[in-house]
């Protein structure tokens, strides 16, 4: 993929210079290899794709004036992987001051500690798929583009290497180390359209669980095993982390929760949660190559035109003022909705994602 699929025209259209950005992905963009660490020294070594979007920041402050923007008035944001990269961006402090707002759509939080010696064993583990015992880095520079592709395993994305990333984005949050900015995080209702991503089987994943998730969770698990396995993935990977990391911002700047449930109407009814990335195109009020405006009822348009504007507003001027949208207080636990129809929600699922950020800290090394 590229960033050129994002179109920004509408962004343009409302005051908003919008850069969408490309970098290394995979294991071109995250590979690491004991050679490749010794040559490096007290240099950069892994993050290659997060260094690049660090060097698409640096490029927004010194250009964007040319076209029209401020350079001290910078949002980052992004989705999925986009939104991953956006909080290892607010964790990683050679990023400071490049942007002064974040958006995380659909990002995540959550990850045990992936370290720069578990990516060394990574590279070892390829470089010996392609034949290469004990290599010099000059030997794994040579290596085609597309065998290192083809034999690379692994979990490609940002790591703590010790130098960039010298901590991951929740021990950041965690530490109050994040970088302060006014901040929207959010997910969507239909999370679990990842699972088979991901090769996890909802109805085995739900069969799985303890009695103590089934009690949390009793009205999913009087439905099915498959039910209750969709519900607990979209908490755990995205819902309740996204709660828990707006708790942690708000201690400094501001931050703003949201739950993007909305399905547009051309799916309805055979679809009723919002999939994975459902709202990337309500948030950029464009259609795509393969949504005709036939397609498009006026509700969907009145979700865009919402979604954009809160969007919009927070660009310029670092609140998404729309809609009453509430900043977040974990005491009063409100977010909002986009959803049908949409507004604040108090309490918004609490008991489950109260129970899956119980079970989930532990694990993630807070206290580095």
């Amino acid at each position: 993929g590229a960033g050129w699929i994002y179109d920004g025209s509408n962004f343009a259209r409302d005051g908003v210079v919008l850069v969408a950005i490309n970098y290394r992905l995979g294991p071109l963009g995250y590979f690491a290899h004991p050679a490749l660490t010794q040559q490096a020294g007290a240099g950069m070594v892994g993050n290659y794709g997060l260094m690049d979007q660090i060097a698409a920041l640096e490029w927004v402050k010194r250009n964007i004036r040319t076209f029209g923007g401020d350079p001290a008035n910078v949002t980052v944001f992004g989705e999925s992987a986009g939104g991953a990269s956006t909080l290892a961006l607010l964790a990683a402090r050679r990023s400071k001051g490049l942007y002064q707002k974040a958006v995380v759509q659909s990002g995540g939080g959550w990850g045990a500690p992936t370290t720069l010696a578990d990516k060394e064993a990574e590279g070892v583990k390829a470089a010996a798929a392609l034949g290469l015992t004990a290599p010099a880095a000059d030997q794994l520079r040579a290596v085609p583009a597309a065998d290192l592709i083809a034999k690379a395993q692994g979990d490609f994305g940002p790591f703590v290497d010790g130098r960039l990333m010298k901590q991951t984005p929740a021990q950041a949050f965690a530490a109050g180390r994040a970088n302060d900015v006014p901040l929207i995080i959010g997910s969507n209702s239909g999370e679990d359209s990842l699972m088979s991503e991901f090769g996890l089987g909802a109805a085995a994943v739900g069969k799985a669980l303890p009695q103590a998730v089934r009690t949390v969770y009793a009205q999913e698990a009087a439905q099915s095993d498959e039910v209750l396995g969709r519900a607990v993935f979209t908490d755990r990977a995205f819902g309740a982390p996204a709660r828990w990391t707006a708790a942690k911002a708000a201690k400094g700047k501001p931050a703003w929760l949201y739950h993007f449930s909305y399905v547009g109407s051309r799916f309805r009814p055979a679809v009723t949660r919002a999939f994975h990335a459902a709202e990337i195109q309500y948030v950029f009020e464009y259609w795509g190559r393969r949504t005709p405006l036939s397609m498009i009822k006026p509700d969907d348009q009145a979700m865009a035109t919402l979604m954009h504007g809160c969007w919009v507003a927070f660009a310029k001027t670092g609140k998404p003022d729309c809609a009453g949208w509430p900043a977040y207080d974990p005491k009063s636990d409100q977010l909002m909705e986009f959803g049908a129809p949409s507004g604040v929600r108090t309490n918004f699922r609490k008991s489950r994602l109260d129970a899956q950020e119980a079970a989930a800290l532990p694990t993630l090394e807070l206290a580095k």
